[in-house]
């Protein structure tokens, strides 16, 4: 999985690509076009699928999310402008409003991170050191 955090319009991720509990290389995982930042957590192919729509202009709805390995459904295509946070997940659009988000396989660290008042990139860092689907290198969107 991953972890992403977002925090005073600051969007970071990890890049490490975790498949069937191995490592299996690096992937990036947030894009930014214009003000509004992007963020696939889940499966590689529909994340990969989920940041191509958006870079292309969001035309029409996002790609479905479909039944990963093991009827795994922890598939979010996340929008973040502002305070707005959109989550695309199956059936559809959830808007939150929160002083900061976290989510993925170390959402939980990053979480406890961000409560205790650290960046989106010292939240991803935390789960980190705790979270074996979370590595590589972080990048950081301002």
């Amino acid at each position: 999985m991953t972890t992403i955090a977002y925090r005073d319009g600051v969007l970071a991720a990890d890049t490490q690509l975790t498949m069937n509990d191995c490592v299996d290389g690096t992937q990036v995982k947030i894009v930014q076009k214009g003000p509004v930042k992007a963020a696939a957590s889940g499966t590689a192919a529909m994340c990969q699928q989920f940041r191509d729509w958006f870079l292309a202009g969001m035309v029409g709805d996002p790609p479905p999310a479909q039944h990963a390995q093991n009827g795994d459904w922890n598939y979010w295509g996340m929008l973040f402008h502002g305070e707005t946070i959109l989550c695309w997940q199956a059936p559809g659009w959830v808007r939150i409003v929160a002083p900061y988000f976290s989510c993925g396989s170390g959402a939980d660290f990053a979480s406890g991170a961000l409560a205790h008042g650290a960046s989106a990139a010292e939240a991803v860092r935390a789960a980190m050191q705790h979270d074996t689907s979370t590595g590589g290198e972080i990048t950081v969107l301002h």
